[in-house]
């Protein structure tokens, strides 16, 4: 069954993008945001702080008593020993979006010390420099960076201080700065740390010094002065780092087989059932209180679970009077003949033997007592509890599964936000919000095709924790429903429904982002051409980053590759050609000429030949957001993105390619559009009896190719050779001859 559901999910997202992709104009690829450059930032220049709604100027022109009222966030100044980012940061942060700078540095020692002043201070800019309102020469999008910046930042602290630098030893407020600081001493420091992912962090944050320090943002004293890590070095400890850190791997077939069988089977089998209980139960579930037997109707309750009669509840196996349960049972017995006025001597520790004995002297029915006291509630409520928890990780484990949404995005799906799509027959939709690839805080919408079982799953979780929302006025469907009634659940708490779960199964742990992997690898199974469908699927904002992702498949790396560098090599060889002479044109082409021209790597390799050459190319091309190329009319490259490409032909492309923002032309397309430009040059001019429709999308076709010829051959060539013929037809364009 796991199989079947996952090739369905695969197979309805490839049909759905695949359509989409015919019937959507897809964005115009975004202008690259230009970097900054060392020269362009002088003493005196100064960044915009949102905060404060002034602007700030860089650390070396602003007076060091000045620094105290600098604003970290809305809550927090530059001096403050909590820089608390929870009222600016994404919610998915927030509960751990602060930063202590009062850290034990050794045993005896602390960074707030007033020996470590000096060195404080430099840690404080750099984690200023690396917020998202301030960053400059890094790309922080959120304060979850700047969380692990501020981590990095204390592991390096270690090393200053071992290499005596930035410390008030004399406790006089002299120090020494970085001049001392050898390349020799630093890497020896660094090299006594076993974790390749520590070097690598530090390293990253030398290296974001010295590019600050050479941008002159910080003051002369706090300065890094010499070079100690090199870009070429930087890599090496990035190799190292991602060469050791661990990897998620898809599910083992065996645990997902059971996993999704028993959840699909539960869903389908008792899902009913398990609300309409929950709907009884809710008022005792979602009390603080451990037990609530004067404020809740037991009796109702438990008639509720016998009139089901299910093999779900099994109340009969919890009736006190023949499965006796000692203290608990005595207790209830008493207080129920206390309330019917029988008068006994039992108390409530005495054994249930002696207490059904006096009672059945004095002709007392125990049969008509109530629910409550003849039935064993505790039990009765575990058992309930129990199998809303097992629904609640049946739902939550379909969608981890069909989706591969990650924990932020679970976290934070919102009730209505699921839909059947009326204009496709069988088709659901699920809205939810990428928090990881954005660049807001509060994240961007997408929308993306579900199959029904995930729909199901949904619109248990959204009815389960309707009561909750209401109580709390959160749009979450993930939403605690029972202890700590209609709180947000926190991301990381979805590790411990999983663990629960497998464990109640009897499977090894999965992981929430196992999901994601094995999608993944469902899907690029199924057809390793799929590698679009995973990148809209997963919000990736570009193919590198999905080839980055599914190249650590078992056995996917040289496949993938391959398949991606054969069908590309030989468009993308003309496009590079057609970048080199100067002749490119089209909307995709010249974004993808300006992308080109402004990457030095690319720019310094571009007269490499061979196809080796292509290979690398091709990595700077997907980050450049290029999609697979294909042929389309004219003999333009297609940059359009399609899920199948084994149905990508000429005919795939029905929009009008000289009108087209993913087309780009090339000197193969210049005698087609010659030719086009001489039919519709003969058409309007030689034919009197065409309509008015046609005149005019002939000469909008005429404007079309003309522009792009201009692009690709210059716009006095194409004026001399068309100028003469374009006025008797009336066309508005003018070229200089």
């Amino acid at each position: 069954m796991s199989n079947s559901i996952y090739y369905d999910a695969v197979t309805r997202l490839q049909e759905k993008y695949k359509t989409e992709d015919h019937q959507t104009e897809l964005p115009e690829l975004p202008e690259l945001p230009e970097l900054p450059e060392y020269s362009k930032f002088q003493a005196g220049d100064s960044i915009k702080c949102s905060y404060a709604g002034t602007s700030v100027h860089s650390f070396l022109e602003l007076d060091e008593v000045a620094w105290s009222s600098l604003q970290v966030s809305s809550i927090s100044n530059f001096d403050d020993l909590i820089w608390d980012w929870s009222k600016d940061c994404s919610p998915i942060n927030k509960h751990v979006a602060r930063f202590h700078w009062e850290r034990k540095i050794s045993e005896n020692s602390n960074l707030s010390d007033s020996e470590y002043a000096p060195l404080l201070r430099v840690l404080k800019i750099l984690l200023f420099y690396q917020l998202p309102n301030n960053a400059l020469v890094k790309n922080i999008n959120s304060y979850s960076t700047s969380l692990s910046s501020g981590k990095a930042l204390f592991e390096l602290a270690k090393i200053l201080i071992k290499c005596g630098v930035f410390v008030d030893q004399e406790g006089n407020g002299s120090y020494i700065n970085s001049f001392s600081l050898s390349k020799i001493l630093f890497y020896k420091c660094l090299y006594e740390i076993d974790s390749p992912a520590k070097q690598y962090s530090i390293a990253s944050q030398v290296y974001h010094w010295q590019e600050l320090s050479q941008a002159k943002l910080i003051p002369d004293d706090f300065t890094l002065n010499n070079i100690l890590i090199s870009y070429d070095e930087l890599k090496v400890f990035r190799m190292a780092f991602d060469s050791n850190k661990g990897q998620w791997q898809p599910i083992p077939i065996d645990t997902l087989s059971e996993m999704i069988t028993f959840s699909c089977d539960y869903i389908y089998k008792y899902s009913e059932r398990i609300l309409d209980a929950y709907d009884v139960f809710f008022p005792l579930l979602s009390s603080e209180k451990s037990t609530c037997d004067d404020d809740f109707d037991w009796d109702d309750a438990i008639d509720f679970l016998l009139e089901d009669d299910s093999s779900l509840w099994g109340v009969k196996a919890f009736n006190d009077e023949s499965k006796s349960s000692g203290y608990f049972s005595s207790r209830k017995i008493v207080r129920e003949c206390k309330k019917r006025g029988v008068k006994t001597l039992c108390k409530d520790n005495d054994s249930i033997e002696d207490v059904f004995q006096e009672i059945n002297s004095l002709g007392v029915d125990v049969n008509s007592f109530s629910n409550s006291a003849i039935y064993n509630i505790a039990n009765i409520r575990y058992r309930v509890t129990h199998a809303l928890y097992l629904l609640r990780s049946s739902c939550t484990a379909i969608v981890l599964a069909t989706t591969g949404m990650r924990r932020s995005e679970f976290s934070f799906l919102e009730t209505q936000n699921f839909w059947l799509d009326t204009q496709n027959r069988d088709t659901y939709r699920l809205k939810l919000r990428v928090f990881k690839t954005s660049d807001s805080p509060k994240g961007d919408w997408v929308i993306i095709p579900i199959p029904k079982v995930t729909y199901t799953a949904l619109c248990i979780l959204d009815r389960l924790t309707k009561a909750a929302r209401v109580y709390s006025g959160s749009p979450y469907i993930t939403l605690n429903y029972a202890s700590h009634f209609g709180t947000e659940i926190n991301p990381s708490t979805i590790n411990s429904y999983l663990e629960s779960f497998c464990e109640e199964l009897g499977v090894d742990h999965v992981h929430p982002h196992q999901f994601r992997k094995t999608l993944a690898m469902f899907a690029i199974y199924k057809d390793h051409r799929n590698i679009g469908v995973i990148k809209r699927l997963f919000s990736h904002k570009s193919l590198a980053m999905t080839l980055a992702y599914i190249v650590k498949l078992p056995g996917m790396s040289d496949e993938i590759k391959a398949v991606i560098v054969d069908n590309n090599k030989l468009l993308l060889s003309e496009l590079l050609e057609a970048i080199d002479t100067n002749v490119v044109g089209g909307g995709a082409g010249l974004r993808i000429k300006k992308s080109i021209k402004s990457n030095p790597k690319f720019m310094n390799q571009l007269y490499d030949d061979g196809w080796e050459t292509l290979d690398q190319y091709i990595d700077v091309l997907l980050d450049e957001g290029l999609s697979l190329l294909h042929r389309a009319p004219l003999d333009v490259i297609c940059t359009r993105a399609y899920s199948d490409i084994s149905l990508i032909g000429i005919d795939t492309c029905t929009c009008n390619v000289v009108d087209c923002s993913s087309a780009v032309f090339t000197r193969k397309s210049i005698s087609k559009l010659h030719d086009d430009i001489r039919f519709h040059l003969d058409l309007v001019s030689s034919r009197k009896d065409i309509s008015v429709t046609q005149t005019e999308f002939s000469q909008k076709q005429l404007r079309n190719c003309l522009d792009r010829l201009v692009e690709l051959e210059g716009l006095k060539k194409v004026g001399q050779q068309y100028n003469a013929l374009l006025h008797p037809i009336g066309l508005s364009i003018q070229y200089e001859s």
